[in-house]
């Protein structure tokens, strides 16, 4: 078991949710945030140390899919996965 930083917003004067979870060796990436912040490419940089991704949704039907999408849970994280790859972040093997 591994426990991991959100990138949650934070008052902190000249801190942006990344500035601070990047400093942790375990990361919980979420979506909602960093696209809020406008900080999802940030995440490139140590998407090694994320260990959980964190997707607000709801079931309908057999699947999970997410608010306000038609994606489900798993076609989010293709498409995350996809995107980092293409930017050159993700490995095969990972």
């Amino acid at each position: 078991m591994k426990a991991s930083v959100e990138n949650v917003p934070t008052h902190l004067e000249g801190y942006t949710p990344f500035a601070l979870v990047k400093l942790f060796d375990y990361v919980t990436l979420d979506l909602r945030w960093a696209i809020l912040y406008d900080g999802l490419d940030s995440f490139k940089s140590i998407i090694n140390r994320v260990v959980n991704v964190h997707l607000r949704g709801k079931l309908k039907g057999d699947k999970w899919v997410l608010e306000n999408s038609s994606f489900c849970f798993y076609e989010a994280l293709n498409k995350i996965k996809k995107r980092l790859e293409v930017s050159g972040a993700v490995n095969n093997g990972t």
